[in-house]
């Protein structure tokens, strides 16, 4: 792979054996990498050093990924790319997806999967959602005011890889990981159409007043009459989270 030869990657984990296999793995794929044992030791390389992504555990001494992605993310919004890995199920993808991680690779980890990680995060944004995808027969449609109104219980919040999305009844019996259509027009701000396709991450039902559903999507193409627009509203909002997973202020 030409691009992974230019690609430097910074792994962090406490665990010497799982790091060093980790590394090696990386290495194989083409991959110039660096280590970490904590998540301060990480924290200051990827101060001082370039890196294209970081993979860091989630659980460690010290500096925890969690805190290690919370100072990056103080620092620059939306850059490097950041996976967690994770053995624990109390950390979900909801959470890592909303403090800013562009996903979690379950340990152990499997070279298929981290390879198709690694690349899905390196690619920008725009050439990530302007591949081609199946039709779905699913789809969700509404008009607001702007992104992040959700007032009547209805509503998107506009994350970097994706959107927290409320009140929509159809996902309530979808399968996770199902491809779904979208189509939303705003009156106001700086965004007006999002239009694409999208993966239902996760899903959760709330009842403090009435049945709701609330879900994350993650987008996998944009029409090209919305791409540039999302593009240019993220990065001039500074978006953090991936998929947001509550109202954004």
């Amino acid at each position: 792979m030409n691009k992974s030869s230019k690609s430097r990657i910074l792994i962090v984990e406490d665990q010497k054996s799982f790091r060093e296999a980790a590394e090696a793995e990386l290495q194989a794929m083409g991959f110039a990498t660096s280590t970490a044992e904590d998540g301060e030791r990480g924290f200051k390389a990827a101060t001082n050093e370039s890196f294209d992504l970081i993979i860091s555990d989630i659980r460690m001494p010290g500096w925890d990924g969690a805190r290690l992605l919370t100072e990056l993310r103080k620092k620059n919004p939306q850059s490097p790319p950041f996976l967690f890995m994770s053995g624990f199920s109390d950390f979900s993808l909801e959470e890592a997806y909303d403090m800013g991680a562009d996903g979690i690779i379950a340990k152990p980890f499997s070279s298929h999967v981290l390879e198709k990680s690694i690349q899905n995060a390196l690619l920008p944004a725009a050439t990530r959602w302007s591949s081609k995808q199946p039709a779905s027969s699913q789809k969700i449609i509404g008009e607001f005011s702007t992104v992040g109104d959700l007032s009547a219980n209805l509503g998107i919040c506009l994350g970097r890889g994706g959107f927290y999305v409320q009140g929509f009844q159809e996902l309530e019996a979808m399968p996770l990981g199902s491809n779904v259509n979208f189509e939303f027009s705003f009156s106001n701000g700086d965004l007006k159409h999002l239009e694409g396709t999208g993966i239902l991450a996760w899903r959760r039902l709330r009842h403090e007043i009435s049945p709701r559903v609330d879900a994350g999507l993650a987008i996998t193409s944009l029409a090209s009459s919305c791409r540039e627009s999302v593009i240019k509203y993220i990065v001039s909002h500074k978006v953090i989270p991936f998929i947001p997973n509550h109202i954004s202020e």
